[in-house]
C-alpha cells in the first residue's frame, strides 16, 4: 500500500511568567514565530517548568476567525501524549493489584473473543511497550466520516476485529500501535467499571487539579479551545470511542505543567508512586512505559512523548533528576518539526542561524532517492520526494555536520574539493549511504496554489481504487479539499490548476482524469512513482 510517511501537572503554581525564560525558550519563540509565517502552525503555546518557576507564552490565533492568541488555559488535542495518562491509569491499577503487567489479555474478555491465542497471549506490558505484535490500526476502521477516523470506531467494531485477526506471527519487537494503546485503555476502563473519560476524570486530572484536560466527545461544549489546522487548511476535530486511551484527551498547557510538577515531586500517594512507577521500566532501545527516553549531552534521562492528530501537533518532555519539564501545543500537522522544536528545549541543540548556502541544493542519496536542502527562517531543512520536509540542526562538535533528532538522521557534508560540497554522508539507524550532488530537476519542485470555487470542488468528492484493500476518499468542506488513503490520516489537498493539486504535508501531486464527457473518472497521486485509482462512486 502506498504511504504518506512521516519521518516520522497537583500542586499550586509557584510563579508564573508571561514570557519564557533563558535562550533556549527564546530561541524557541523565534522558530515558532518564523513558522508561523511559513504558515506550518496557526496556533501554539509553549511552558517550561525549571525547579519550582514556570513560564508560558502564546503565540498566533485561535482559528481563522478569532484573532486570539492562546493562552495556558486554550485546550488543544495532544494525541499520542494520551498514551503517558492511558499507562499511568493502568499502572495504578497494578500498584493496587487489581491487574498485573504480565496478564494475558485475555483474562479480561470472553475466551471466545479471540479468533488467534497468539493475540490472546499478548500481555498488558507488550501493548504498553508497543511489542505486541499488533498492527498500528485494525483492519476495520471504516469511518462514516473520514475527517473523524476514530469517532465511531466502537466496542462491537473492536470485538469483530479481535474475532477474526488471525496473523501468522507476531513479531514482539517495538512497532507503534495505536490500536494496542487504545485496547490498554479499554481494559483498565473495563476493570474499573467505567468508561475511559470517567477514569482518567476521576483517577488523574481531578486529583492533580487539572480541570480543562478531557476526553473529546463528538457532543462536548468547550471554551477557548484552538481549532486544528495544516499548512493553511482548517482541520476537524478529531473525536473517539473505544480507542480513546491512544489519543482522545484535550489539555491546555497550564494543565501538562501541573502534570510536570507532579512527575518531579517527591510527594508520597497513590498516584504519585504510580506515576513514578512508569519511570522505571527501560528497554534495550530505550523506551519506556508509556514513555519515550532521550539522554542529554550530560546522559541525564528525559522522558517525554510527542502527539499529533488531524490538526494538532504536541510535545512533552520532562527532566525529573533536574526538576525540569517541557511542553509544546500547536496547531499543525508538521509533527516532526513541532517534536524537533520540543527536543531542543532539553537537548540544546544549536539553533542560531549560520550560512547555509553552501548546503543547499540537491543530492542523490541512492537510485530514486533524492534529497532536497533548502533554507526557512534560518534553519537547514531537508526533503524527500514524496514525504514531510525536516528540520536540521548544526553539530555542536562537528563542521558540517548535522542532525534530526527525532528519527536519528545525521548528515555530514564533505567540503573537501571547495566551498561548495559534491557529496555528503547519510546515516539512520546504523545504516549509511553516500549521496552526491545533482541537478534541481531532481529535487522537490515547487507549486502555486490558487483558488477554485465549492460547485468546483465537488466534481471531485468520491471514492477512488487504489489497490484492492487500498482507497482513496476525497471529500470537500466549503473551499477546501481533503484526501485520505485506506488507515491514513486526512490531508488537505490545494489546487494549482483545474484537475492538478498538490499536497504540502508532503511532497505529492494529484492529477484527476475525465472522460469525453467531461466526468472526473480517475486519480493520478504521484508519489514515489505514479498510481492510478479508479473512481468508485
Amino acid at each position: 500500500m502506498i504511504k504518506l510517511r512521516y519521518l516520522l501537572l497537583y500542586a499550586l503554581l509557584l510563579s508564573a511568567s508571561n514570557q519564557l525564560m533563558g535562550r533556549d525558550m527564546s530561541q524557541i519563540a523565534s522558530n515558532i514565530e518564523e513558522a508561523m509565517q511559513r504558515g506550518e502552525i496557526r496556533a501554539a503555546v509553549v511552558g517550561s517548568f525549571d525547579t519550582g518557576e514556570i513560564a508560558i507564552q502564546g503565540f498566533g490565533q485561535l482559528s481563522k476567525s478569532t484573532p486570539t492568541i492562546p493562552t495556558g488555559k486554550t485546550q488543544f488535542e495532544i494525541g499520542s501524549i494520551t498514551k503517558v495518562f492511558t499507562v499511568i491509569l493502568v499502572q495504578g491499577l497494578v500498584d493496587e493489584g487489581k491487574v498485573d503487567w504480565s496478564d494475558p489479555i485475555s483474562m479480561y474478555f470472553d475466551p471466545k473473543t479471540f479468533a488467534s491465542p497468539m493475540v490472546a497471549s499478548i500481555t498488558l506490558r507488550e501493548l504498553a511497550t508497543h511489542t505486541s505484535g499488533l498492527p498500528r490500526l485494525p483492519d476495520n476502521m471504516e469511518p462514516s466520516d473520514p475527517l473523524d477516523p476514530y469517532g465511531d470506531y466502537d466496542r462491537e467494531d473492536l470485538f469483530t476485529f479481535l474475532g477474526s485477526y488471525q496473523p501468522k506471527e507476531l513479531k514482539k519487537e517495538h512497532a507503534y500501535s495505536n490500536l494496542g494503546v487504545g485496547l490498554l485503555g479499554f481494559i483498565a476502563a473495563k476493570t474499573l467499571e467505567t468508561d475511559f473519560a470517567t477514569a482518567l476524570k476521576t483517577r488523574i486530572f481531578e486529583p492533580l487539579g487539572m480541570h480543562r484536560s478531557m476526553v473529546r466527545s463528538q457532543n462536548a461544549t468547550l471554551i477557548d479551545v484552538a481549532d486544528g489546522y495544516s499548512h493553511g487548511a482548517d482541520m476537524p476535530a478529531w473525536t473517539f470511542d473505544v480507542l480513546a486511551g491512544a489519543g482522545a484527551v484535550l489539555s491546555t498547557v497550564d494543565d501538562l505543567m501541573l502534570f510536570v510538577q507532579a512527575v518531579v515531586s517527591t510527594e508520597s500517594n497513590k498516584l504519585a508512586s504510580a506515576i513514578q512507577n512508569t519511570l522505571l521500566f527501560e528497554s534495550h532501545n530505550e523506551y519506556g512505559l508509556g514513555w519515550q527516553i532521550s539522554r542529554t549531552a550530560n546522559k541525564e534521562k528525559i522522558f517525554w512523548h510527542n502527539g499529533g492528530t488531524g490538526g494538532f501537533a504536541s510535545f512533552l518532555g520532562v527532566d525529573p533528576a533536574a526538576s525540569k519539564g517541557w511542553v509544546l501545543l500547536t496547531t499543525s500537522t508538521a509533527y516532526g518539526y513541532v517534536t524537533d522544536l520540543g527536543m531542543s528545549l532539553f537537548l540544546h541543540l544549536d539553533t542560531t542561524k549560520h550560512d547555509l548556502t553552501p548546503y543547499l541544493g540537491v543530492f542523490e542519496i541512492m537510485p530514486n532517492l533524492h534529497l532536497t536542502f533548502s533554507e526557512r527562517g534560518g534553519r537547514l531543512f531537508a526533503q524527500a520526494a514524496g514525504q514531510p520536509a525536516f528540520p536540521l540542526t548544526p553539530s555542536a562538535t562537528e563542521v558540517h555536520q548535522f542532525r534530526f533528532e527525532p528519527a536519528a538522521i545525521e548528515i555530514s557534508f564533505d567540503l573537501a574539493n571547495g566551498e561548495k560540497p559534491n557529496k555528503l554522508a547519510f546515516t539512520q539507524a546504523g545504516q549509511k549511504f553516500e549521496g552526491r550532488r545533482v541537478g534541481d530537476e531532481f529535487g522537490v519542485q515547487e507549486h502555486k496554489e490558487i483558488d477554485l470555487p465549492p460547485k468546483q470542488l465537488k466534481q471531485y468528492v468520491g471514492s477512488y481504487q487504489l489497490q484492492p484493500s487500498a482507497t482513496i476518499t476525497i471529500d470537500a468542506r466549503g473551499a477546501q479539499l481533503y484526501m485520505q488513503i485506506t488507515g491514513q490520516p486526512v490531508i488537505p489537498i490545494f489546487p494549482s490548476d483545474l484537475d492538478h493539486f498538490f499536497l504540502k504535508v508532503v511532497d505529492a501531486k494529484i492529477e484527476f482524469e475525465r472522460d469525453n464527457k467531461g466526468r472526473v473518472t480517475t486519480l493520478v497521486l504521484y508519489q514515489n512513482g505514479v498510481h492510478r485509482a479508479t473512481r468508485t462512486n
